[in-house]
């Protein structure tokens, strides 16, 4: 029976290792999938709001400048080399965020594949501690003493009872036993305790990684935060129109003002939308995206 519960223990043990392993791979994908899902949602997010903005500031400007519009085309390339350019620095700045979650994650792996190896050290632990209790149980030579002892001490006592002369000797040999019997406990447990001891330092290790793990978890929560707002940030102005270099028109302008938008409505969308949003691009890859690259 204790043959099969050991080997039960040992089915039980490998079932866990598989498992604790699996899910340590599961919570990587799912770490890396959860910083990628952040940056792809607050990235398409931006770039849709932009796009929305251009196509509210081009109404603005002409509300009948369409696809059958003259150079309407021309534009529409301009807008999307414009946007794409704008969603690539977006990317670039969030792999900078990246790049450390992808040290976090890599680093919270190895911990707790360290961790699984000292949980299975503390069952092995536990394992030699209860293996060297039954040897110590089981000591023939203890087994023996504590005989021996037990003799001499039913003697002593049957000396005793019976008012006998108990001699230097009878007590001599009654602490030489009892001695010998708690060197040989003593020995017994020696080894008990060192095991006790190697598991301790490895139960105080694993407390250890598994402090470390939770703060990399939480580091991972903030970074993943920072880089959400600092996205959403990013670029940003707080004009709710982008055509912001369009001027009021002088008196007597205003029909000069109505045929310039309706018949050259592609360079007005160009000078007043398009340049201003790449030079928010330019910009920002000239100051914060050439900052946190140092």
């Amino acid at each position: 029976m204790e043959k099969i519960n050991e080997e039960y223990a040992s089915f039980a043990l490998k079932r866990f290792f598989e498992t604790a392993t699996d899910n340590i791979k599961m919570s990587a994908v799912i770490n890396r999938a959860l910083t990628d899902k952040i940056s792809t949602e607050t990235i398409n997010r931006k770039v849709n709001s932009e796009l929305n903005s251009i196509q509210a500031s081009m109404y603005k400007i002409n509300s009948k400048f369409n696809e059958n519009s003259k150079n309407y085309n021309e534009i529409k390339r301009e807008i999307l080399d414009v946007l794409t350019e704008y969603e690539a620095v977006l990317t670039e700045y969030s792999d900078f965020y990246d790049t450390k979650l992808e040290q976090l994650i890599l680093r919270k792996v190895e911990l707790e594949s360290h961790l699984i190896g000292k949980i299975f050290r503390e069952e092995n632990f536990n394992t030699e501690e209860n293996c060297k209790e039954k040897e110590k149980q089981n000591d023939k030579l203890k087994n023996a003493l504590t005989a021996k002892s037990k003799k001499i001490f039913e003697k002593f006592s049957l000396k005793k009872q019976q008012k006998g002369q108990i001699t230097f000797t009878d007590i001599k040999h009654l602490e030489d036993s009892f001695d010998i019997e708690q060197e040989q406990e003593k020995k017994l447990n020696k080894r008990i305790e060192k095991v006790q001891e190697k598991n301790k330092t490895n139960i105080s290790e694993i407390n250890g990684i598994e402090k470390e793990i939770k703060n990399i978890e939480e580091e991972i929560k903030k970074i993943n935060e920072r880089k959400r707002l600092a996205l959403e940030e990013a670029m940003e102005t707080k004009d709710k129109w982008i055509s912001v270099s369009i001027k009021k028109p002088h008196a007597f302008t205003r029909i000069t003002r109505f045929f310039a938008n309706k018949f050259n409505t592609s360079k007005v969308v160009s000078r007043t939308i398009i340049e201003p949003l790449k030079l928010r691009i330019i910009e920002f890859k000239t100051n914060e995206l050439a900052d946190i690259k140092g």
